[in-house]
């Protein structure tokens, strides 16, 4: 799935919606694992992660892979531009995701 993102109410849009799959799949916090970041230029860097999901108690109960391009603005701010989400592994999710199968999203954000 391809997803351009334009504006700030979709960013915000996208986030509550994924705050409500999380709810649904018992997903109580996500924790930040930055697995290697790239710079291939000065202006530009790539960020390969892996957000955690966690229970109530802590405890890991599943993983999601992605990978980030970041810019940096005309003020020399790193913005993300790109986001790629690589896969879905463990977790109580029972879509064709988790199931094995990778999936790729696309998402442009906005500056």
């Amino acid at each position: 799935m391809v997803r351009s993102i334009e504006t700030r109410a979709e960013v915000e849009e996208l986030f509550a919606a994924r705050k409500e799959q999380h709810d649904a799949r018992g997903i109580a916090a996500t924790r930040l694992e930055i697995l290697r970041l790239d710079w291939p230029s000065d202006g530009t860097a790539v960020g390969h992660v892996r957000w955690v999901h966690e229970d109530e108690e802590g405890r890991e109960i599943g993983a999601e892979s992605s990978t980030y391009v970041l810019c940096r603005d005309h003020v020399g701010t790193l913005k993300v531009r790109v986001v790629v989400m690589e896969g879905v592994e463990g977790s109580q999710d029972t879509s064709a995701s988790s199931a094995g199968r990778s999936r790729r999203v696309l998402e442009r954000l906005p500056p």
